[in-house]
């Protein structure tokens, strides 16, 4: 190996392990969503129903309680995690989540120890990136490049730190992906038993990864290899389908509760604001800080501009690697923008639903690497790729001093509202059956309150026991019910601040004008708010 070689490869390495840094560093920094909460309760192996059953009892549950889900009852197992998943939420297959039971049982359930588990394998997907883009352009610069660049996607990291799938959908997408071209260059039986057993982990982590199969077919097409060589890996991926049938049948039986809880991304929006939300995605693969403040345009712009040179370098890749690029970004995104174009919705905005195409651009940039150092101009490609890893690093510094992220603002309230319960030492009512909210505050309490669901109208009756309490609302309507009932005299002591945040307010927009003023109050709410109520006068601060 050549001596500018080892330097580069030096250089990646001390990049990959800063994006290492990133993933396990301060992982109870960011407040608890509750998006994590939900997932939280489906890894507990608990039902909605009985959450929402325990959270609703007269005496309420403990914060210790609630925020570990440790609700009583028989003990959960892997067979309850399946079957609650099954029974309320079977668009998310239950693999990471049983992955996350276990995990639990070991290491606990306080959030720094949840979020440890997307992390390392999110560790992993630093690995399975740079072995494909090694075997795609058989090249170490492009391996080490593409690794280095995974590691530092502001993207990736984020999601290496919530208690959700999409760091294990992105890690299998990239080893599936990886397995297949090794497949294709030598079928041995070990290879394809791997890569099967990979596409069925995907399969049964995230139903999008279908999408990836059908990429992984394009390969087949594009790349085409012997027959021997098809047959052999086409066996491979009907394996992986046949193994999914168990799932694929739940997903037809409650097809019907699937597409009431996705309704919100049926909703239609113009070409141009898909058009503005693609581009707004792309950029934060390397670069996310225009979701704090739009004046970071520029720097967004720059990534764009770094990934279109690398697509338009694509013509000078090899074949594998254009492939690969190729099939990943025109199954995983084109087919949703398709889809929204032709027939309505903006599922393809959503960037967690495209996470392989987030991948493949990746691959697209360490591709680009290899052919320029091939080539023996690498000055531009390596300039490149060097500063969307430094645009990943001014990101995720940032967001290092954040407490929440992207359009997540409206939950940064939550540590200072559990502060002023605790100073307090009152039950705490939480309206609109919120139990999400109600666990993260039990969370971040410290001293161990009471929480009890109650319905607005029942806050009086719920008070008649409790004398004074705090009340804990999310919803408009049941805020301004509050604040007019004289009798009760609520008093607010925390109103969380309303997020000002680009994507929120481009979120908000599309909202109003596909809903009711109505409608979009009830859904875009900026946070929570808290108040002291109690049947006697309350003394005015």
């Amino acid at each position: 190996m050549e001596p500018r070689a080892r330097y580069v490869i030096a250089a990646a390495l001390l990049l990959v392990l800063i994006g290492i840094g990133f993933r396990v560093w301060r992982l109870d920094g960011s407040v608890f969503s509750s998006d994590e909460a939900v997932a939280t309760q489906h890894v507990a192996g608990i039902s909605e129903r009985d959450v929402i059953a325990a959270f609703s009892k007269r005496d309420g549950v403990r914060a210790h309680e609630a925020g570990a889900f440790a609700l009583g009852g028989s003990p959960r197992g892997p067979r309850d995690v399946v079957a609650t998943l099954a029974a309320e939420d079977p668009q998310h297959p239950p693999l990471f989540y049983v992955l996350a039971h276990g995990w639990r049982a070991f290491f606990g359930s306080s959030i720094a120890a949840s979020r440890a588990l997307p992390a390392l394998l999110g560790l992993l997907g630093i690995a399975a990136a740079g072995a494909l883009c090694a075997l795609v352009t058989r090249s170490a610069i492009g391996g080490w490049s593409g690794a280095a660049l995974f590691a530092l996607s502001p993207f990736q990291v984020v999601y290496a730190q919530e208690v959700r799938e999409y760091s294990l959908f992105a890690t299998l997408t990239l080893l599936s992906t990886a397995l297949l071209i090794a497949s294709l260059r030598r079928p041995t039986v070990l290879l394809l038993v791997a890569y099967a057993a990979a596409s069925v982990a995907g399969l049964y982590t995230f139903t999008m990864f279908l999408l990836v199969l059908a990429a992984h077919g394009t390969i087949l097409v594009l790349r085409r290899p012997e027959r021997g060589t098809v047959r052999r890996v086409a066996l491979a991926m009907v394996a992986a389908v046949v193994c999914w049938i168990p799932w694929i049948a739940i997903l037809v039986e409650r097809r019907g509760l699937i597409a009431s809880t996705n309704d919100w991304s049926g909703v239609r929006w113009s070409p141009l604001a898909l058009a503005a939300k693609w581009l707004f995605n792309g950029a934060t693969s390397f670069f996310d800080l225009t979701y704090l403040d739009a004046r970071w345009a520029p720097a967004s712009l720059m990534v764009l501009f770094v990934l279109a040179l690398a697509l338009f370098a694509l013509r000078r890749a090899a074949p594998d690697a254009r492939a690969v690029v190729v099939s990943l970004m025109l199954w995983s995104f084109g087919s949703l923008a398709l889809i929204d174009l032709a027939g309505g919705g903006h599922r393809s905005t959503v960037a967690r639903y495209v996470v392989p195409a987030f991948c493949a651009l990746t691959v697209a940039v360490a591709a680009w690497v290899s052919v320029a150092w091939s080539a023996k101009r690498p000055a531009l490609a390596l300039g490149s790729a060097l500063a969307l890893c430094l645009a990943g690093i001014v990101s995720l510094s940032v967001r290092s001093t954040h407490t929440v992220w992207w359009d997540n603002a409206k939950e940064g309230g939550i540590p200072s509202i559990a502060a002023a319960i605790d100073s307090a030492r009152l039950p705490v009512l939480v309206t609109n059956v919120n139990w999400p909210i109600m666990a993260n505050l039990a969370r971040y309490a410290r001293t161990d309150p009471s929480f009890v669901l109650v319905d607005t109208d029942r806050v009086a009756v719920a008070l008649a026991a409790k004398g004074r309490a705090f009340v804990v609302t999310t919803s408009p309507a049941s805020r301004h019910a509050l604040e007019a009932n004289t009798t009760l005299r609520a008093r607010a002591v925390f109103v969380s601040s309303t997020t000002s945040a680009p994507v929120a307010l481009f979120r908000r927009r599309m909202l109003a004008e596909q809903r009711s003023a109505q409608d979009d109050a009830a859904v875009d709410d900026a946070g929570a708010t808290l108040f002291l109520v109690g049947a006697p006068p309350l003394a005015h601060r």
